[in-house]
């Protein structure tokens, strides 16, 4: 797979985010993906740490990476 998928959630309520998130998050590792970008933006922290909540206990995710102005988290997929 060439281009990384970008999942795009930022100024969304939690529970829109984490529904997209999780949906999206599905489709892309059955497609084949590595990982993917999920963004949630800065702001307070509160949609990121949610995210990641989902994230980490999520089976097929094995890791995160921080993007480095901390407005997007990598889901590395295993």
């Amino acid at each position: 797979m060439n281009q990384l998928p970008k999942i795009d959630v930022h100024g969304m309520n939690s529970e829109d985010a984490i529904r997209t998130v999780r949906i999206n998050l599905k489709e892309f590792h059955d497609q084949g993906y590595n990982e993917v970008t999920v963004v949630h933006g800065k702001g307070q922290g509160i949609l990121r740490d949610k995210i990641r909540l989902l994230l980490s206990q999520t089976p097929y995710v094995k890791e995160m990476k921080s993007v480095s102005d901390d407005g997007a988290t990598i889901a590395v997929f295993s």
